[in-house]
């Protein structure tokens, strides 16, 4: 992992690997969708620096990733008018 001692920076490494300005790689890496953990396991670098460099350009990325299996499904069971084990404290009480 490349920390501050190391020979290359980040903006170097991100040169070397998209061939372009810093700038233009960071937005190329935004279309992607990557998140910033994905990126900088990519790069070899910690997240906070991949963070940082992003802040820096004023560019966000998606935080993290969310799997989930089954939204829809507890969704619509807080949703339904009869009171149950999975809405109850959805529920005005009045």
């Amino acid at each position: 992992m490349a920390n501050q001692y190391s020979t290359i920076s980040f903006a170097d490494s991100i040169k070397v690997v998209y061939q372009v300005d810093v700038n233009e790689a960071l937005e190329k890496i935004k279309a992607s969708q990557l998140s910033y953990q994905e990126l900088a396991n990519q790069l070899g670098f910690k997240e906070s620096t991949v963070r940082k460099w992003f802040a820096k350009y004023k560019i966000k990325l998606v935080p993290y990733k969310v799997s989930c299996k089954y939204p829809s499904i507890h969704i619509k069971q807080r949703l339904k008018k009869e009171i149950n084990a999975d809405n109850f404290l959805y529920k005005p009480w009045h």
